[in-house]
């Protein structure tokens, strides 16, 4: 979808000042633009050395970075494509190096790349082999210095995988390894140079870790454990499963570290052969390395192919050892298949201040197979963000929409949440811009509301009573205006708490029940709010929103969640449906049964109305017009719909799903006769159909 035109002007007109991390802020209309996405990621490393002795460390990160050598602060930067060169002590015995490194989103690429160079001192580098040294990151806050002198092998933190950061462009570095590590908050990439957020790709990690294998000691992720086949192994195999078909093009096998040169080499595989299956039943040889002389790490390369089950045959033995084999790494290339971006806690727009947050807007690219929502919450302090899964507002999907901020206010500041998947690791969804307007249009200083009861049962008429408590400020404007979510058309019964006020005027949808007062209320009240209406989902929440007067920014009320003194549980405004032998599609029909298209104002169209029970997500429903010979004659459109009544008083004329103006798919009237409607709605539990008879008449 695409913005509203008084939007989309909007954003074109606004003159934007540039704010830290990629916001801009309009002054005046406190529009806030965002197509930056900082991240922060700590990296850490522990290396032994015999004997101290003065180094250098060279570090180069995207995009700026703090490094700590033992502990110690020793440098920082923001210059991505020159390294620094860091005179360092090294130490006898364990060594630490610990980096900060943001990422500004810039499309730099993501990661960070070091050296150790000192006399004797050879492979203290980044390196995704773990043979050689084993780095690790983490997105979470580190209060203090701790977390530079830990043994790296010790914290609970994620290996490192291959960063899209090249350092080949980087002047400075010494010659010899050059590989940059990264680590991927939430499975996205930040930093891709093609920019926005994005699934982050798979290259240079171990896609094996963790997974179901016949020999689990070389999918644990511990050096320090090992799968120990006899002597004559001969022919002996650890097989493991991806669970999903890989995109595969090398198998790295590593062995348990030794105490001497000798020890190692005597836990070495002599040669092994790589193959892989569908269905594990035919399996195909892909790769084989015999005469194997490089003990602590081999890999075999193969052609990149779609795989779901690898193993690892062995095919030389040294007949007088065992081997040891560590861990058995498996990579790939393309995406994985689900990642989610959380923002930091933003005080968009009027600075600490509680705002009416309105209207909002995103931009995206969603590929086929692949999918992408965007959720919000807000507070008016850090402390209201701490529990990460608390406050999400309903999951907005698709490339893009311009709505109303749906999570609670006034607030101060607010948070966004970007979930991606895909079903094609070739593709990932984009996320490319939000925009979020903010204003001082205040109609309550705050309002919060629940609901009783908690429970109905499904597709039963139901009387609620909501509960809204209104409190009023200084700069509270008033409310002219009440809208209450429903979850289908409602009927009003009574109102209590105005006082001498009284309703104006109230009206309902299938979605909203609106309340106009006569006049604004600006007195601390609470609303008692009676209404009659049937719920068709399996779950609903009565949200409400405000309105000031002459405002089309609603305010949003938050849920009250309060204990009840009466009955010790929890207030809600949420329900839960007791499920009954209801059918997921009902009530179809045609209404009217028969019209007469030709243009004179009466009966010119019909509508295939229905009832959908339990879909809580949007289902895919298609509505088809069908002649008696079964030959398709229109599609009356095809959306996605989830539990409600859709009658008629609802459809909105052409394009509207269920209505027919008895023209065809080429928009010719059809003869006069008998028509078959056909509604189909896909559900993962199977297609639910109805069909019915409608009759055309000139």
């Amino acid at each position: 979808m695409t913005p509203s035109k008084d939007f989309a002007r909007m954003l074109r007109a606004l003159t934007m000042m540039a704010v830290a991390g990629g916001t801009t802020v309009d002054a005046d209309d406190h529009l806030v633009d965002l197509d930056r996405w900082p991240t922060a990621i700590h990296y850490r490393n522990t290396f032994s050395a015999e004997g101290a002795r003065p180094g250098t460390l060279y570090v180069a990160a995207v995009d700026s970075f703090q490094v700590w050598f033992n502990g110690e602060p020793v440098g920082a930067s923001a210059e991505a494509r020159r390294a620094a060169e860091i005179p360092v002590e090294v130490a006898n015995g364990g060594n630490h190096i610990a980096v900060r490194v943001v990422n500004h989103g810039l499309g730099e690429g993501h990661g960070m790349v070091s050296v150790v160079a000192a006399d004797t001192l050879a492979g203290v580098h980044t390196t995704t082999d773990r043979s050689i040294q084993s780095w690790y990151w983490s997105e979470a806050p580190q209060e203090d210095i701790d977390w530079t002198t830990v043994e790296a092998e010790d914290l609970d933190w994620n290996v490192v995988q291959k960063g899209s950061f090249d350092p080949a462009g980087v002047e400075g570095l010494p010659s010899g390894a050059r590989t940059a590590v990264a680590g991927y908050p939430g499975g996205i990439d930040a930093g891709h140079p093609e920019g926005g957020l994005r699934l982050k790709q798979i290259d240079g990690q171990n896609l094996a870790v963790g997974t179901p294998a016949n020999r689990i000691e070389v999918v644990d992720g511990d050096l320090n454990t090992s799968w120990d086949p006899p002597v004559n192994a001969l022919n002996f195999t650890a097989s493991l499963d991806l669970q999903v078909r890989r995109n595969i093009h090398t198998l790295r096998a590593l062995t348990r570290p030794g105490r001497s040169e000798q020890e190692l080499e005597d836990n070495s595989l002599r040669g092994y052969s790589v193959h892989i299956s569908d269905d594990q039943i035919r399996w195909s040889e892909v790769g084989v390395l015999r005469g194997i002389t490089e003990y602590a790490s081999t890999e075999v390369e193969f052609r990149p192919t779609w795989t779901r089950y690898i193993r690892l045959v062995i095919m030389e033995i040294n007949a007088v050892t065992q081997p040891r084999v560590a861990e058995v790494e498996v990579y790939g290339s393309g995406h994985t298949d689900q990642g989610a971006f959380v923002s930091e806690p933003l005080d968009f727009g009027l600075a600490d201040t509680a705002k009416n947050l309105g209207r909002l807007w995103w931009q995206a690219e969603v590929p086929e197979r692949t999918q992408l929502s965007v959720q919000f919450r807000s507070g008016q302090t850090q402390e209201d963000f701490g529990d990460p899964e608390a406050g999400w507002s309903r999951t907005f999907h698709g490339p893009g929409d311009t709505l109303w901020f749906p999570a609670a206010e006034p607030a101060r500041l607010l948070q966004y949440r970007v979930s991606m998947s895909t079903r094609d690791d070739t593709r990932t969804p984009v996320f490319r811009h939000l925009a979020i307007e903010s204003s001082q249009d205040l109609a309550v200083a705050e309002a919060r509301a629940h609901v009783s009861p908690k429970t109905a049962r499904i597709g039963v008429d139901t009387t609620f009573h909501y509960t809204l408590d209104l409190s009023f400020g200084d700069e509270s404007r008033g409310v002219e205006r009440l809208a209450i979510e429903v979850p289908s058309q409602a009927e009003l019964l009574s109102v209590s708490g105005l006082g001498p006020r009284s309703v104006r005027s109230w009206s309902s949808t299938q979605r909203s029940l609106q309340l106009e007062f006569d006049e604004p209320l600006r007195e601390d009240t609470q609303l008692g709010i009676s209404f009659r209406t049937a719920t068709f989902a399996t779950a609903h929440g009565f949200r409400s929103a405000l309105f000031s007067p002459g405002s089309e920014n609603p305010l949003n009320v938050q849920e009250n969640t309060d204990v009840d003194e009466a009955t010790g549980e929890a207030l809600s405004w949420h329900l839960l449906a007791i499920l009954a032998p209801q059918e997921v599609l009902s009530r179809v029909r045609a209404n009217p049964p028969a019209f007469s298209p030709n243009g004179d104002g009466i009966n010119d169209y019909t509508v295939i109305e229905m009832v959908l029970s339990k879909v809580d997500i949007p289902a895919p429903v298609r509505v088809e017009i069908h002649d008696l010979s079964g030959r398709r004659v229109a599609s009356l459109g095809e959306a996605g719909l989830t539990a409600g009544t859709y009658f008629s008083d609802a459809v909105t004329g052409p394009g509207s799903t269920g209505y027919w103006d008895g023209r065809d798919g080429a928009g010719a009237l059809v003869p006069p006769g008998l028509y078959l409607y056909r509604v189909q709605v896909q559900l993962d539990t199977g297609d639910e159909v109805s069909v019915g008879t409608v009759a055309v008449a000139y």
